[in-house]
C-alpha cells in the first residue's frame, strides 16, 4: 500500500498544523517517483486520504481558497514545504 508507506515515512500526526493539499499531493508525487512506484490521481489521492479518516477543509474567502488536510505535516517533503499553523 504505497499511499501507507507514504503517510508512515513522510508525515506525522500534529494537532494545529494544516497542510496545503497541493502540497501534500506534490510530496506523495515525489515519493511515488523515489521508490517507483506508480502516482494515481489527485483527486483519488484525495479519496484514499478520506477514506484513511483524514479530513481536508478550504481557506480562504469567498468560496475560493485552497484545500489543507487537517492535523498532518509534512516530515520528508521531497522539496515542498505547505504546512501552516492554525490560527
Amino acid at each position: 500500500d504505497i499511499i501507507g508507506k507514504f503517510l508512515n515515512e513522510c508525515s506525522r500526526v500534529v494537532a494545529d498544523i494544516d497542510t496545503s493539499a497541493t502540497d501534500f499531493y506534490k510530496a506523495y508525487v515525489g515519493y511515488c517517483h523515489e521508490v517507483g512506484e506508480a502516482v494515481i490521481s489527485q483527486k483519488m489521492f484525495g479519496s484514499r486520504l478520506l477514506t484513511r479518516g483524514m479530513k481536508s477543509r478550504r481557506r480562504g474567502g469567498d468560496g475560493g481558497g485552497r484545500f489543507y488536510w487537517q492535523n498532518v505535516m509534512l516530515t520528508s517533503s521531497h522539496g515542498v514545504n505547505g504546512h501552516v499553523r492554525e490560527e
